[in-house]
């Protein structure tokens, strides 16, 4: 695939040259011409024979349009016109929760971006960051220089990217409050203290240092989730505080004039000043309808963005109603959707795509100005970013006007990143044990639970049924095969086919001891001791090695040890259960106590045989404390 491109404009030369080798086009005379055209009036991308006329308006529609001429470039005649219903559209990026992006994950992430017509990355990075006057800040986890971001800045400027620090001002500190050099700071738990001079002066250095690291004068500074300001230190000193919205506004007051005194726009989460601010109800979805009083929006500092973040709901008709709220506060709203990549090794697809799409059409109803798809990282970043690439192109296919048929978007996905949309979105497959859960939208992560259940102890054995085996060979044979190999992102696909290949075994395991045991069925002990539990400790080491692959190609090695230790002491775990087993068959232990006790379900709102959720590493593993 030969283009030759016509542009005044140096830098689109060297954007599409970092594309062509990842969607496999070259830039070189006697290919088909792409003139490109500086416009007012969006995106045009026209086809005629021999010359394609790429009409933009900013670089990120240029490049959304190259991804046009790529899917295209068979077509000797097309006309296809693309305008954002929304101002910008952005991507936020958990860094913080172990799996911090490398700068070779980062130029992935720009890259896939860019040929969306995504147009803000926002890196939430927490106490990810190196200040000298707070060495511990940090420490042993994987910071980033000034120089590590300006880098990062610097090529996502090269697609026209804007690269937005996302940081905390409140709450959600948790790996900073095991530094003592901090400990004076904190309120309760991992919350901040209001109104203490040291936690400005600490706050300071963070925007300072965000100011020098990033081009970009927009900041995310956080505050949602912080429920227990107040609570601790604050209250010895001051007495409960009687009205924390009215604590909460005058903290935003004070950090939104820090922001002002280094250039920034900042931006918040809004639940934690919708939940002080309405009454202490704790979701958005208590609040329908109350409204802030006067003296409370008086107290509102002037351009601080609302982000309106949810994820779980699929009716636009609620996404209309706490919009409606936020811009009683404000006309600087946000929304930010969720792409369903933290719970487990898989995505939930399905789940993200439904529910952000009904968001979205919201906020272009309600005219909201940005919308943006938050990839978190909870509990161990086990599930890669890319895996939610379905969701990342529907979203931005919708924004942008474009088809968002099953067929369109197989077509695009195909041509850019060499796997079709519908084999993206069944990445999510690892977790879709029953259909009707998919359907009703219910929160489940079986990849997970099952993986890290330990086959003595059994704390998840409850929610293990015989089918599991058939369904994640099946899954295993669908993941594996060929064409899913080849694209850029073939690797997704080879982590979750050996998961499905070691569930396959694994899933049912522990229930399988339980019961021979419980049966004193010594035969099929001796072959779950023999072969099984071999057989198993191979797979586990096989997902181990792909996963590995998976975690380096997008992350820096900071955060990896935490999956080592998990999965290491899985394979310890089963290696104890080998050798457990043995001594019971030789006469050596009369009993096997862990195996005797009975299966519960997981939790008393669950019952046995059920799908659930758990999202808790420790939990799963056992019961005593990890």
């Amino acid at each position: 695939m030969l283009f030759e491109l016509l542009a005044r404009d140096e830098r689109l030369f060297k954007g599409s040259e970092e594309l062509s080798s990842f969607c496999g086009f070259r830039l070189a005379k006697g290919g088909r011409k792409i003139k490109a055209v500086k416009s007012e009036n969006g995106l045009t991308v026209e086809g005629k024979e021999g010359e394609i006329t790429l009409s933009y308006s900013t670089l990120p529609e240029f490049y959304l349009g190259l991804g046009l001429c790529v899917e295209r470039y068979a077509e000797a005649n097309f006309c296809l016109k693309r305008k954002c219903k929304i101002e910008r559209l952005g991507l936020m990026r958990d860094c913080a929760r172990n799996a911090a992006i490398s700068f070779g994950g980062f130029q992935t992430l720009v890259k896939t971006l860019a040929l969306l017509g995504y147009t803000y990355i926002e890196l939430y990075v927490e106490d990810l960051m190196e200040l000298p006057e707070y060495p511990y800040l940090g420490q042993s986890r994987p910071r980033y220089s000034v120089a590590d971001f300006k880098r990062f800045d610097e090529y996502a400027q090269i697609f026209g990217i804007e690269l937005v620090p996302c940081i905390q001002t409140l709450a959600h500190y948790t790996a900073a409050t095991r530094q003592w050099d901090l400990l004076e700071i904190f309120d309760f738990g991992d919350t901040l203290c209001v109104g203490e001079e040291k936690t400005y002066e600490f706050l300071d250095a963070v925007i300072g240092f965000c100011a020098e690291a990033f081009t970009s004068r927009r900041i995310n500074i956080g505050m949602d989730e912080a429920f227990s300001m107040g609570l601790g230190k604050y209250r010895e000193k001051h007495g409960y505080p009687e009205n924390k919205g009215e604590l909460l506004l005058e903290h935003l007051n004070r950090v939104n004039g820090l922001c002002k005194k280094r250039g920034f726009k900042p931006s918040m989460w809004s639940d934690t000043l919708f939940r002080f601010g309405l009454g202490g109800a704790p979701e958005y979805k208590d609040v329908v309808g109350k409204r802030f009083s006067e003296a409370f929006k008086a107290k509102m500092p002037n351009g601080v963005t609302l982000v309106f973040w949810n994820y779980d709901h699929s009716d636009a008709e609620f996404y209309d109603k706490i919009l409606a709220q936020h811009f009683e506060l404000t006309q600087d709203v946000a929304f930010a959707c969720g792409a369903w990549t933290w719970k487990g090794f898989a995505p939930f697809n399905t789940i993200a795509e439904n529910n952000s799409l009904a968001a979205l059409e919201s906020c272009i109803k309600n005219g909201v100005s940005e919308f943006l798809v938050t990839v978190w990282g909870d509990n161990g970043a086990e599930c890669s970013t890319f895996s939610a690439l379905s969701t990342y192109l529907k979203i931005a296919e919708t924004a942008y006007g474009g088809d968002t048929s099953a067929a369109a978007l197989n077509a695009r996905s195909l041509a850019l990143f060499g796997n079709t949309y519908e084999e993206f979105l069944s990445l999510e497959d690892a977790n879709r044990t029953h259909l009707h859960t998919i359907k009703d939208g219910k929160d489940i992560n079986p990849c997970k639970y099952l993986f890290y259940n330990d086959p003595l102890l059994g704390v998840m054995d409850a929610h293990v049924y015989p089918e599991l085996k058939e369904y994640y060979e099946r899954n295993a044979r669908t993941m594996g095969t060929g064409t899913r190999r080849t694209g850029t992102f073939g690797y997704l696909f080879e982590t979750l086919e050996k998961l499905c290949e070691c569930l396959s075994v694994k899933a049912t395991l522990g229930a399988e001891i339980t019961q021979a045991y419980l049966l004193k069925n010594t035969a099929m002990l001796e072959k779950l001791t023999k072969e099984t539990l071999p057989e198993t400790i191979r797979r586990v080491e096989a997902f181990y090695e792909a996963f590995e692959t998976q975690w380096f190609k997008e992350n820096s090695g900071w955060g990896f040890e935490v999956i080592g230790v998990r999965i290491g002491g899985l394979e310890e775990r089963l290696r104890r259960t080998r050798e457990t087993l043995q001594a019971y068959l030789s006469g050596e232990l009369e009993r096997i106590e862990e195996l005797e006790q009975p299966r519960l379900p997981f939790s008393v709102k669950s019952k046995a045989g059920d799908d659930v959720v758990c999202n808790d590493y420790a939990a799963i593993a056992s019961g005593s404390d990890i």
